[in-house]
């Protein structure tokens, strides 16, 4: 244990979470429950022997929308306009030089970028009766792409509103088959890992294009996590938290499938002022576990989580607030408070390919990494780039 990491306690925590997040805190005591990550490496220079570069959708206007990536060592950036402002971003394994940037909710349009040749590979548009929620995932041997969508009309047994997953052709982009999300408003998807089970975060909020982010349903809402076989295209579990208004949008999993649940509430239907738990976790066959809160960390963070990265062994699970401008950290076996990194407007969060480093991104065009294991700054590795402006989620890879 080095001497620049301080022991704290829940009240002390609570207190210096009173002057404004200022410091980074950790608790030793949860050190002894966490492994250390294979193969790490003190240099995070040395430990990336190929290029690594940071991906995420970036701009502030319809002018500058676009996908930008940065290489970490040589700190070279490039970005391409794409006239529609992007989400998320996700690479099929077998073609990890194409990344596929996903419009924001409610979208129509998700594109396909060759990297690093910086070309629009692809530009597919929904169907008029679907509209994009902002993710996608591929199956574990890239055959399949998966998106989250819903439909804007009756169709059978299909709803207007009701929530979709689009099955797609890799290549062509095109859609092939689709089914229930199990909800509505399905947001961030991901498999859990070796199976053919995914795991769906249906948001609970209803949206429609032609009236862009406005929230329809906030007096019926009601978020879920549902596990669907995708080759049976059957619901298996489905899982929700005691607060209705606590919307479950984004989602990390670790290798034995503990999903890391962020959240949004809905502070303007629920009718009252209780704090409300923004972060959890969820295996199958147990209740929904809520981490444990300190109430002045979660008054700033305003209500809103806005992604998630789980680390694979250590299990310390890392969540964004770019309206409190924070990141905390939680055990996601214990549920305990780790600590936190005061940042301004962060939103971006995912793990550096060597797994050794949590990398933060904000709208300033700043990244940030941090070191798994301490949770401490490697200062020396900042960046910022005035022409960017990071959006919501921040990705990783190698070329």
């Amino acid at each position: 244990m080095t001497s620049d990491i301080q022991t704290i306690t829940r009240r002390q925590f609570i207190a210096n979470a009173g002057i404004g997040l200022s410091s980074f805190v950790f608790s030793p005591m949860l050190l002894a429950s966490r492994q250390n990550p294979t193969n790490l490496k003190d240099d995070y220079v040395n430990a990336a022997n190929t290029k690594q570069l940071f991906l995420a959708a970036t701009g502030d206007s319809q002018q500058s929308y676009g996908m930008s990536w940065t290489s970490a060592i040589e700190n070279q950036t490039a970005t391409r306009l794409t006239n529609f402002r992007g989400h998320s971003v996700d690479f099929n394994p077998r073609h990890s030089n194409f990344a596929i940037l996903f419009g924001r909710r409610p979208s129509k349009q998700l594109i396909r970028i060759q990297i690093p040749n910086n070309k629009i590979d692809k530009v597919v548009s929904c169907e008029a009766n679907r509209h994009f929620f902002g993710h996608g995932c591929f199956s574990h041997d890239g055959k399949k792409l998966y998106t989250s969508e819903a439909s804007l009309t009756n169709e059978g047994k299909v709803k207007a509103g009701e929530g979709i997953i689009g099955v797609r052709d890799p290549d062509t982009l095109q859609k092939t088959d689709e089914f229930k999300s199990f909800g509505i408003g399905p947001h961030e998807i991901k498999f859990i890992p070796n199976t053919d089970t995914l795991v769906v975060a249906n948001g609970g909020l209803l949206t429609r294009p032609q009236s862009g982010r406005t929230k329809l349903n906030l007096n019926t809402m009601q978020s879920n996590l549902s596990y669907v076989d995708v080759r049976t295209k059957r619901l298996i579990e489905v899982a929700s938290v005691p607060e209705s208004k606590a919307s479950i949008r984004h989602i990390d999993i670790t290798p034995d499938g503990t999903v890391a649940i962020a959240m949004q509430f809905q502070r303007e239907a629920a009718g009252h002022n209780k704090t409300v738990a923004l972060s959890a976790s969820h295996r199958m066959g147990n209740d929904i576990q809520l981490f444990e809160q300190p109430e002045t960390l979660i008054s700033q963070m305003n209500d809103y989580a806005g992604s998630v990265a789980v680390h694979p062994t250590n299990r310390v699970a890392g969540f964004t607030s770019p309206k409190g401008n924070v990141a905390a950290f939680w055990n996601v076996d214990t549920g305990r408070i780790i600590g936190y990194h005061s940042f301004s407007d962060v939103c971006g969060i995912c793990l550096t390919q060597d797994i050794n480093h949590f990398a933060l991104s904000n709208s300033r065009g700043q990244i940030r990494l941090l070191d798994v294991i301490s949770l401490k700054e490697k200062k020396e590795y900042r960046r910022s780039y005035q022409n960017i402006r990071w959006d919501n989620h921040l990705t990783s890879m190698t070329l």
